[in-house]
């Protein structure tokens, strides 16, 4: 991790990510939640690079440990959680009997968290 940080702007920057990757999966057999955190610290500490861009194609979307940092996996999980409240709110309404436009479904489903 700290090679990946160190050379984030070199021309290894790839092949030192690959690699990375290939220990992680390792790791994730044994102990998913430590390779998960390793897999969003380097998001997060490689944004704004292009070591950066490349670590997002890497990563799978999983719960932040970081968040407010607007990583892959804390944007997949938040679009998650909002397409489930908007779920909800749709069979509240219709368990309520309550005819909903499809304008108003629209609107429901694709608004985003407050």
């Amino acid at each position: 991790m700290l090679s990946a940080l160190a050379h984030a702007r070199s021309r290894d920057a790839d092949a030192i990510l690959d690699a990375i990757n290939r220990a992680l999966l390792e790791v994730q057999k044994a102990d998913p939640e430590t390779a998960d955190y390793f897999y969003e610290s380097l998001g997060v500490n490689l944004a704004g690079s292009s070591a950066g861009e490349n670590w997002k194609d890497i990563m799978s979307s999983f719960v932040t440990y970081f968040p407010g940092r607007g990583t892959v996996r804390e944007t997949a999980y938040l679009q998650g959680k909002a397409e489930g409240e908007a779920k909800g709110i749709l069979r509240v309404l219709e368990v309520r009997g309550l005819t909903v436009s499809d304008a108003v479904r629209e609107r429901i489903t694709t608004t985003g968290p407050a």
